[in-house]
């Protein structure tokens, strides 16, 4: 009887607080303020059977593997602070859930104005940029890991185009990949748990996964096609790529054991380089079929494809931010290869690098 007492005293109190906390004058607002300070921060493929295709910025040439430059193309021209939702509680152990927007993130690239291609960091207003891998070889194509400790990239640092990882700050550069061949285009799985990239060990370009220590290499897509340019849908169930099996190159999408090889786009023009949207729900390219490159957007099943970039330049290499608000891509429509940020409906298109450097900026990838 004693030990029951000061329980119901206690609930007493708990509701009398609660009475009095929903009474409360209306200039007094029980939720905390969110904080307002926390905004955050190709080089050339040797193949024996393969042509090698460079995109060409003011005259100076940067490999990207197997994307046709705007020399190659030429065409007539053509008619604040980070989000956070806090969760009101009576209870003191309730903790305020967090959610950042694209502002927040972080934007890795590959550049070559330091005389040869090196992978940079940079906030999301193109401030800060950081360079990361320092050597005379060429490091390209960085990707993140989903937890955003590791970016994986490739480089021909040892000779050979090789698979690396590292940590976000540059540090502990290792090597995952060890063969004759030419292994390029490193990209994370959703569960961070595979890499899947390119490579021409087999005698023409095909699309392998490993694990990410860089044990146990599989071939996935197995025939004599050049395939290139692996993304892992969202979920982890698909990996888009694109492929000239039928001639040219389209955009195809296939299990990820290699199974339910589907071709998604189909017209006489070049579509490369997919980009899968963070619900699954998108597929962002790049494509030359109104006279010059620019990106386009269709639903995961090639539906309803629409061009988001219109103009004479060569816009190219599209990524989606992980809120889905954002598609950062590559264009030289002032003259030089620079980073651009533009809505997912193609409005706002915004310069983000401006390098003076002719080797210029390519590639942008979002932290998760």
């Amino acid at each position: 009887m004693l030990t029951r007492i000061p329980r119901a005293i206690s609930i007493f109190f708990v509701l009398l607080f609660a009475l009095l906390a929903c009474n409360l004058p209306s200039g007094i607002s029980t939720t905390p303020l969110p904080p307002s300070d926390l905004v955050g921060t190709a080089v050339a493929e040797t193949q024996a059977a393969q042509t090698v295709i460079a995109i060409q910025v003011a005259g100076t040439w940067a490999a990207l593997h197997g994307t046709p430059s705007p020399a190659t193309m030429q065409s007539p021209s053509l008619t604040p602070d980070s989000i956070f939702t806090e969760t009101a509680s009576l209870t003191p152990s309730a903790t305020a859930t967090q959610q950042k927007s694209w502002e927040a993130n972080k934007l890795a690239f590959f550049t070559g104005r330091d005389g040869n291609t090196e992978i940079y960091l940079m906030n999301t207003d193109g401030s800060n940029q950081t360079r990361l891998t320092v050597n005379p070889a060429y490091d390209g194509f960085p990707s993140w890991s989903p937890d955003g400790q590791k970016i994986v990239f490739e480089s021909d640092r040892d000779g050979n185009d090789e698979i690396y990882v590292m940590n976000t700050d540059g540090s502990n550069q290792t090597r995952l990949t060890n063969n004759d061949a030419t292994d390029i285009f490193p990209a994370w799985s959703a569960d961070g748990q595979k890499i899947a990239f390119q490579s021409n060990r087999d005698g023409n370009p095909e699309i392998y996964v490993m694990n990410t220590d860089g044990s146990t290499q599989i071939n996935l897509t197995n025939n004599l096609a050049d395939e290139r340019r692996p993304a892992w849908s969202p979920d982890g169930q698909k990996i888009a790529f694109q492929s000239d099996r039928e001639g040219k190159f389209d955009i195809y999408v296939m299990n990820t054991d290699g199974g339910a090889q589907t071709r998604l786009t189909d017209n006489s023009a070049i579509d490369i380089f997919p980009a899968w949207s963070p619900d699954g729900q998108k597929i962002a390219f790049f494509s030359n079929r109104e006279g010059n490159f620019d990106i386009y957007v269709m639903n995961a099943d090639g539906s309803n494809q629409i061009r988001l970039t219109d103009n004479p330049a060569y816009d190219g290499f599209p990524a989606w931010s992980p809120d889905g608000q954002k598609i950062a891509f590559l264009s030289d429509r002032d003259g030089m290869s620079e980073i651009y940020l533009m809505n997912p409906d193609g409005s706002a298109q915004t310069r983000l690098t401006n390098d003076e450097w002719l080797d210029g900026d390519s590639c942008p990838a979002w932290s998760p």
